[in-house]
């Protein structure tokens, strides 16, 4: 492969943020969103472990940074590629095509690289995944540099591993829990495919906490119907095995 840092054209879509002056960006940094301003990720405070400095990191990341400024650099904007493919060193290890990857953290604790990467299985945590090579073989355990494809985290549906589903449902009581093919399920609509009756006039999606109430990867399908003809109030529905239709999206 070649330079790590190097970028291959075919998927930016290039954004101008708003930059701060007299801050230091290289090419190929990953870029977050603090404080209204795209900065480097080893920029923000280190919280004392990887985790916590990746849960903070991944959910602001913009892209990676398409133009360099220096210690001298006026306030003005940062052009950031909110989809990108570069060659990046990650942590030697066992790594394969399409493994999802986050942001690398310093020896000792000391906060994110600006430019490196390591293995994720955490969707909530992914900044991109690793992309195949041609005669390059990833499955050894030595692996120190990737192939990966990053994807801005503001645009939720460029993020990594991010995937819906979809289904027909017949209710059985005013709350049913649904599993989907889903992992986790982030958000998700439902409505009546079948005619509104007395006991039932709409039905909605609710996500829970996904820890349990309900599980990970279900939701609620929640049926309704208006407390009564003079009062619209929705209260729990009564009239059941009425057909649903659901979408949701999750990882």
């Amino acid at each position: 492969m070649s330079d790590v840092g190097a970028v291959y054209p075919g998927l930016p879509q290039r954004v101008a943020y708003p930059y701060a002056a007299n801050a230091n960006v290289n090419i190929g940094d990953l870029i977050v969103l603090s404080g209204g301003y795209a900065v480097v990720a080893d920029t923000l405070a280190a919280q004392g472990s990887a985790g916590a400095d990746q849960a903070i990191a991944a959910p602001i990341f913009l892209g990676t940074a398409a133009e360099r400024k220096t210690s001298t650099s006026p306030a003005g904007t940062l052009d950031v590629d909110r989809t990108s493919v570069s060659d990046r060193t990650i942590a030697s290890g066992s790594a394969r095509s399409g493994n999802l990857v986050t942001f690398r953290e310093k020896a000792a604790n000391a906060g994110l690289y600006p430019q490196d990467v390591a293995l994720t299985t955490d969707p909530t945590l992914a900044i991109g995944r690793i992309v195949p090579v041609a005669g390059v073989d990833y499955t050894g355990s030595s692996v120190t540099s990737v192939r990966v494809e990053f994807f801005s985290r503001q645009f939720p549906f460029h993020s990594p591993g991010l995937r819906f589903d979809f289904g027909e449902a017949t209710t059985a009581t005013n709350s049913d829990t649904m599993a989907t093919r889903l992992t986790k399920v982030l958000s998700v609509v439902a409505n009546l495919e079948d005619a509104p009756a007395i006991g039932v006039n709409a039905v909605t999606g609710n996500i829970g906490d996904q820890n349990g109430s309900p599980a990970a990867g279900s939701f609620y399908l929640k049926s309704w119907k208006p407390t009564s003809n003079a009062d619209p109030t929705p209260v729990a529905g009564t009239t059941f095995s009425k057909k649903a239709l659901w979408i949701a999206v999750g990882y």
